[in-house]
């Protein structure tokens, strides 16, 4: 039986289309950041900025920076991650309240802030200086946004897995705090992204992916 060119033009069209094709929009945590595939954008791990300042991070984002190839993020593009996890978040007057049972997960991954203030403070995590089990106090990832605002106040961004019964439920604000652009403390760090890149397929990715449709054709035509 003949297989026309077309054909074959149309499984290799297939094959690369496949290769091409990025994977389904998701949050993918990489130890070190997390991946927001829907925007595009990298988040770097709170946590690894606290204790710093606005200003101290702000010089630090040029070749050879602490945080060389990062930049602020803005209260938009918190807000957009947050509805990127939880759905369609609301917020009234800067607060959401969201889905409580995977709040704890999501501040696990970028980095939970109250931990580094008490590992700081008293040599022990929260847990243990409260003598409660995990997940029977509050946990929450406290950072600075970019300066949407003139002067010296930075906008903050905060997720709050409130874990505690008499604290309510969990919750996020922007631009609900501030602080100012020279004071730095450990339970507080900083938003940074930059963007994602996607890889494109290798060369020799695409020249399987002809030797495939080749491969496909010839068995075809031998009845095969």
């Amino acid at each position: 039986r003949i297989v026309t060119m077309y054909k074959m033009k149309y499984v290799l069209f297939s094959l690369l289309f496949i290769l091409w094709t990025p994977s389904q929009a998701a949050i993918i945590d990489n130890n070190t950041y997390t991946t927001d595939t829907t925007s595009g954008l990298d988040w770097l791990d709170v946590t690894l900025s606290v204790g710093r300042s606005y200003n101290d991070i702000s010089v630090q984002f040029g070749t050879g920076g602490d945080f060389e190839g990062w930049r602020y993020a803005t209260w938009s593009e918190y807000k957009s991650l947050m509805d990127n996890i939880f759905g369609d978040v609301t917020f009234y007057l800067e607060l959401a309240l969201i889905d409580g049972e995977r709040v704890d997960q999501y501040v696990q991954m970028f980095g939970d802030t109250l931990e580094t203030y008490y590992l700081d403070a008293y040599g022990v995590n929260q847990h243990t200086y409260n003598g409660v089990g995990y997940g029977e106090w509050r946990s929450e990832t406290k950072g600075i946004l970019a300066n949407d605002l003139a002067g010296r106040w930075q906008e903050m961004a905060n997720l709050i897995d409130s874990t505690e019964s008499w604290d309510g439920p969990d919750w996020t604000n922007v631009g609900e705090t501030y602080i100012s652009d020279d004071l730095s403390h450990m339970s507080i760090g900083s938003w940074l992204v930059r963007e994602s890149t996607v890889p494109e397929p290798s060369i020799l990715a695409l020249f399987i992916a002809g030797l495939a449709g080749i491969v496909f054709v010839r068995r075809r035509k031998h009845g095969e």
